[in-house]
Order: structure tokens, then C-alpha cells, then sequence
């Protein structure tokens, strides 16, 4: 009967242990899931930031050129000027009308989708 028991506890151990280790590297692994979605996530978000720097600056001279050309066509920089704030403007409310459509709907989207694949 001792010896039964013996193995038993034996046994009752070596399980213990095994869920032990199973635990840790499950454990680990999950560490590493997420550093991964975290780093997928970051690094394109910051490439996201870099891309829409570089889009702003080629918007930005465009601009100036496009209110330069408006200004020589209305013979008054200013009034080229004050066209491209004009168009600006009308963009801006545009923007502000249908922003969760334009802009934070698809930003959510591509995290989630980012983080989850």
C-alpha cells in the first residue's frame, strides 16, 4: 500500500511541476505576443507620422505655389493667398463634418487591425 502511495504522491508532484513549467511558458509566451503586436503598432504608427510629415511638406509647397499662381492670375498675392486659405477652409469644415468617417474610423480600424493580426 506504501508503495502505491509512494507513486501516487510521485506522480501528484511530477504534475505539479509540469503545470509549473507550462504556466511559465505560457507566461512568456504571451510576453512575447505582445512586445510583437506593440512593436507591428509603433512602427507604423511612426511610419504613419514620417509619411504624413513629408505628405505636409509637398502640401505646404504646393501651396505657395498654387497661391502664388492664383495671386499673379488675380493680379493681388494677398487675394492668391487668401484663395488658398479660402480652399482650406472649406476643407477644414468638411473635415470637421464628417471627421469619424475621414479620420477616426479609419485610424481605430488600422491599430486594431495592426494589433490583432
Amino acid at each position: 500500500m506504501e508503495n502505491q502511495s509512494d507513486r501516487l504522491l510521485e506522480t501528484a508532484g511530477e504534475t505539479i511541476a509540469y503545470a509549473q513549467e507550462y504556466w511559465m511558458e505560457q507566461k512568456q509566451l504571451l510576453k512575447l505576443e505582445v512586445a510583437e503586436r506593440t512593436a507591428k503598432v509603433t512602427s507604423s504608427l511612426l511610419s504613419s507620422v514620417i509619411m504624413g510629415l513629408a505628405g505636409s511638406m509637398v502640401i505646404l509647397l504646393l501651396s505657395i505655389a498654387l497661391a502664388f499662381g492664383l495671386g499673379t492670375y488675380f493680379e493681388s498675392i494677398a487675394l492668391g493667398f487668401l484663395a488658398v486659405a479660402g480652399i482650406y477652409l472649406c476643407f477644414l469644415g468638411l473635415l470637421i463634418l464628417f471627421k469619424n468617417e475621414w479620420v477616426t474610423n479609419p485610424i481605430l480600424s488600422r491599430i486594431i487591425e495592426d494589433f490583432f493580426d
